[in-house]
């Protein structure tokens, strides 16, 4: 799945610090509009052979045995990560995911 980067503005938000040295892990539980259970998503740095910073994005919900799955997206910057988080996380398909299980046994955040 691709997604272009869209430019967002926080005009009350000071802007993020350079992290480009250092691991950013932020995560975050928020519901899903299509399944109706809570999800939860996190961030997190990779770093390629050459040295370019890569985004990891981690979405974790159950399946119908209750065991835990997860998707994967990776982003070239945070802020791309976050542009997606905001506009298609909480419609994002999530493969064999049981909104049933996931509501009755949601992911400890």
């Amino acid at each position: 799945m691709q997604f272009t980067s869209i430019a967002i503005d926080h005009p009350n938000e000071p802007p993020l610090p350079d992290r480009s040295c250092c691991l950013i892990e932020h995560s975050w539980v928020i519901d899903h509009k299509q399944y109706h259970c809570p999800i939860y998503l996190w961030l997190s740095n990779g770093r390629y052979r050459d040295g370019e910073i890569i985004v990891f994005l981690f979405i974790e919900y159950r399946d119908v045995d209750r065991a835990s799955r997860y998707c994967q997206w990776q982003f070239q910057s945070h802020e791309q990560a976050l542009t997606f988080i905001e506009q298609h996380a909480t419609t994002v398909s999530l493969p064999a995911i049981s909104g049933k299980q996931t509501r009755q046994h949601p992911i400890p955040a």
